[in-house]
């Protein structure tokens, strides 16, 4: 999990859930560091943190050879030809509940209250599932 999440990457959906954060009227800004350490500083970098996760765990599934097969992902062999291809399907089932714990960290410090933290799971989720 490691391996993948710490892949270099234009970071594109984080830095999306953060200008809409913004947009919307929130305050605070995050470091590139702390993007990169998948972490946060009290405001919605955590939350921008797991839409990333999720993406990551998507990309390790697409680039299995029963989808893609790719060879690279982000300048760099994939997850499956880096160890191989059961320790890369587990890899990207086991991002999921870290994206669930990354998110549930962001909405408490954020102060969410838990019905729209379970709205906002929701949403993360069936985007990246088969309806997504």
């Amino acid at each position: 999990m490691a391996y993948c999440l710490s892949s270099s990457g234009k970071r594109l959906r984080p830095a999306l859930a953060m200008a809409a954060f913004r947009e919307l009227g929130g305050e605070g800004d995050v470091s590139e560091l702390a993007f990169r350490e998948l972490g946060g500083e009290g405001d919605v970098s955590e939350l921008a943190a797991a839409v990333e996760v999720v993406h990551t765990y998507s990309l390790v599934h697409d680039d299995l050879p029963c989808m893609d097969d790719d060879d690279l992902r982000r300048g760099r062999p994939t997850t499956h030809l880096r160890f191989d291809v059961a320790t890369a399907a587990e890899a990207g089932f086991r991002l999921v509940p870290v994206a669930l714990q990354v998110l549930q960290a962001g909405a408490r410090s954020l102060g969410l209250a838990a019905p729209t933290t379970s709205a906002i799971a929701c949403e993360l989720f069936q985007s990246a599932g088969a309806a997504g």
